[in-house]
């Protein structure tokens, strides 16, 4: 299967060009090839078109399947660890760079940091193979990279509340005392992923967008081919 990128002629002379620019590069020079072979296995395997999944799966499971059909949650669950492996390698990188440049007293200030250093590298790397991979959208790099700030600070917003409550919560419970931490960031880990993935879909990378005349987009257009396809 081929993704629906063309290159940027010319150097890019703006943000957007720019994101384009380095799409272009991930997709087709590093992971392209790893991602096709991933989705032939996947599509050697049993399948069912979207059709036939609503009839065998009425009400409520029919619901669950069409909010979170298999081979795109998949490849978001592959993607999104590549995508926590890069974000905590850059974490890792500044803080061993600011370790050396700083004196030790400042180590709490460093590791602040070195997270605030790596958070847009790692939203960037996370926004260019959710596009590419995942999602599937055409153009708007600018537009949608700004929406994967915002998805994921409203995600970590709730998280920092959520995480002690929870935390303190298990510790009450005898047999779950000693990992209620591990356990609390567990369950907060699972619930975030299960939001972003939703937040991606339907306002990161929406397919709802139709142009002026109401008729679907060239996104909408790619997407309705490839469901007949698959």
């Amino acid at each position: 299967m081929k993704h629906g990128c063309t290159p940027p002629p010319g150097i890019p002379s703006n943000n957007e060009n720019a994101l384009r620019l380095a799409s272009f590069i991930w997709q087709y020079r590093f992971c392209g090839p790893i991602f096709e072979r991933m989705e032939t296995m996947i599509s050697n395997g049993p399948s069912l078109s979207p059709e036939a999944s609503r009839v065998r799966q009425p009400g409520v499971a029919g619901t669950i399947m069409r909010l979170f059909p298999a081979r795109e949650v998949l490849r978001y669950l592959v993607v999104g660890v590549g995508n926590t492996l890069f974000g905590y390698g850059c974490y890792a990188v500044f803080v061993a760079l600011y370790n050396h440049l700083l004196p030790a007293r400042y180590l709490p200030f460093t590791v602040d940091l070195a997270s605030i250093t790596a958070t847009p590298i790692g939203v960037t790397m996370s926004f260019l193979t959710y596009k590419t991979f995942v999602f599937r959208t055409k153009g708007d790099y600018l537009k949608e990279w700004l929406r994967c700030f915002a998805v994921y600070g409203s995600a970590t917003i709730p998280g920092l509340f959520i995480l002690p409550v929870l935390t303190k919560l298990l510790q009450s419970i005898a047999p779950l005392r000693g990992v209620a931490p591990y356990l609390a960031g567990a369950v907060v880990m699972g619930g975030t992923t299960i939001y972003t993935y939703l937040a991606h879909k339907n306002f990161s990378f929406s397919r709802r967008n139709t142009d002026k005349s109401g008729l679907p987009t060239q996104s909408n257009s790619a997407v309705a081919t490839e469901s007949h396809t698959a």
